[in-house]
């Protein structure tokens, strides 16, 4: 059953001499149709012209002509199949409130993000947080091709443009790939403003939903009632809502599209910029690496051994290659090498204390481990803490 408290106006018109039959019917039919259209929450729906038949006497061996009406265009109408991308836009703000409420435990995330298109930049914030806990938050960035991360615990991982490990900020900025996926069917309620978009709103219920029909008696659908708003031009979603309930649990989930075109621009906050900077130092250690190496990564550990862990893309073939490439590089840039053979203690992320022959490189008070296995992993050991075995 459907539990929307708004009442779902659904209109069928026949034309042709049905719609001329419907005309004619008598006072019980035409009360009939007005007690629906009074419950609809949308305005009445549009009445039928119908051209009068020809005064002009018709020429003895022609049948008289009957009209066909002119019917308005009809409501809109929800197809899936049609929904527009709000990635076409030139930038906006998305943010989606995630609210799971388990035997009276409520869990919140709420992620906000911003996309420019050209450039392509983005930001996503997110907090979460249980009840009577100090909420949590991650920080990701994408500027100039390259992809900042800062989870919940303050720990850091940077990618180079153009890096294959480089997560995508975009994938779920979508909003056809949110709520309005997995809704099958709905019914128009009317049209409104959104943020001064003209758009039509739709509703729903657990039956409109396509995994509606693999719930069983014995297993029955949660009740869902929900909502969204779709941009009358390109047909994108602008805004969604979604609540499902069940026993001990109550899932709700807000979608929302926010100041389309007035996102001028996405930089990094001043905290993190040092971000930028320890990405331009492994750009700088690749001038240390054999050649065809290129940066692809870094990882920060806040609460690590004082190591910043680089990764690299090699043409080396092997780790016998590798080594050969040190063991003939003069000095460069202040760095030289000072051991080659098993480092101390050294298992992660590549054991080069018992399994493979590792490099280090100092330059002044300054040291860092080479190593490779497929790739090459350069760890910047700000505390010295490995050494020759």
């Amino acid at each position: 059953m459907k539990n929307l408290q708004t009442f779902r106006a659904k209109a069928t018109v026949t034309v042709g001499l049905v719609g001329l039959l419907l005309t004619s019917c008598g006072s019980d039919s035409k009360s009939s149709d007005n007690t629906k259209a009074s419950n609809s929450a949308s305005s009445a729906a549009p009445s039928i012209e119908t051209s009068q038949p020809s005064t002009t006497q018709p020429i003895e061996t022609s049948p008289p002509t009957t009209a066909v009406p002119t019917l308005p265009p009809g409501p809109p109408v929800f197809d899936p199949q049609t929904i527009g991308s709000n990635m076409t836009l030139p930038n906006f703000i998305v943010t989606v409130t995630v609210a799971n409420t388990n035997s009276g435990q409520l869990t919140e995330t709420v992620t906000t993000s911003g996309y420019i298109n050209d450039p392509l930049s983005v930001y996503k914030l997110a907090t979460f947080a249980s009840d009577g806990t100090t909420p949590g938050g991650t920080r990701n960035y994408l500027i100039n091709g390259r992809s900042y991360e800062e989870n919940n615990f303050g720990d850091w991982y940077l990618y180079e443009s153009a890096s294959s490990d480089a997560p995508d900020y975009t994938d779920r900025l979508d909003l056809i790939s949110g709520t309005v996926a997995g809704v099958s069917t709905a019914d128009f309620d009317g049209q409104a403003d959104v943020e001064g978009i003209p758009a039509n709103h739709f509703v729903f219920d657990e039956t409109d939903l396509a995994s509606y029909g693999s719930f069983t008696a014995e297993n029955p659908a949660p009740a869902v009632e929900g909502d969204f708003y779709l941009a009358q031009d390109g047909n994108y979603v602008l805004s969604s809502h979604s609540k499902e309930s069940s026993p001990n649990r109550v899932y709700e989930v807000t979608e929302a599209l926010s100041f389309v075109g007035q996102l001028t621009e996405i930089t990094l906050p001043p905290e993190l910029v040092p971000m930028t900077e320890a990405l331009d130092l492994g750009v700088e250690f690749g001038g240390l690496l054999p050649s065809g190496s290129s940066l692809s990564k870094l990882i920060r550990y806040t609460h690590g051994i004082g190591v910043d862990y680089y990764t690299y893309t090699a043409s080396v073939r092997d780790n016998d290659e590798f080594l050969n490439f040190y063991r003939s590089l003069a000095p460069t840039n202040g760095w030289t090498v000072a051991h080659i053979g098993h480092i101390s203690t050294h298992l992660e992320p590549i054991n080069c204390e018992t399994d493979i022959d590792c490099v280090i490189l100092t330059n002044g008070g300054e040291q860092i481990v080479v190593s490779y296995r497929g790739r090459i992993t350069l760890e910047y050991d700000h505390e010295h803490v490995f050494g020759p075995a």
